[in-house]
Formats: structure tokens, C-alpha cells, sequence
């Protein structure tokens, strides 16, 4: 899962506006227990998405997901 996490920071670095990179980052993050940088990524998702785009609302959902879970 490490390497998936530089991965997707390389894509990010090349390009910040990578909204499915941020996405799939922020499960990974998720996956490791790492709540706070899941939660600021999937964020950045429904920053950089339309309210209309599909990825905008599956980054919601998982951040509702997180928002539920215990501290």
C-alpha cells in the first residue's frame, strides 16, 4: 500500500488538479487507518469535481464513511 500511496503523490506532484488521484489516495489512507489524510483528500476530490460528476459524489459518500467511524 506504500507504494500506491508515492504513486499517487508522483501523479499529484505532476498534476494537482488530479481529482481521481486524490480519490483513490484517500482509500488507500482510509484502507491503512489513516483518517485525517483520507478525509483532507476526498475533500480535495469534491474541491476539484462538479456537484454533478460521479466521483465528486463517491468521494462524499466515503468521506461520510470516515465521519462516522470513531475517533
Amino acid at each position: 500500500l506504500n507504494h500506491a500511496i508515492l504513486d499517487l503523490s508522483q501523479s499529484i506532484n505532476i498534476n494537482a488538479n488530479h481529482a481521481l488521484a486524490y480519490f483513490h489516495r484517500g482509500r488507500v489512507y482510509a484502507e491503512q487507518g489513516d483518517k485525517d489524510k483520507a478525509m483532507a483528500d476526498f475533500k480535495k476530490v469534491m474541491e476539484l469535481c462538479d456537484a454533478g460528476k460521479p466521483l465528486f459524489w463517491d468521494a462524499q459518500k466515503e468521506l461520510e464513511k470516515l465521519e462516522a467511524m470513531e475517533p
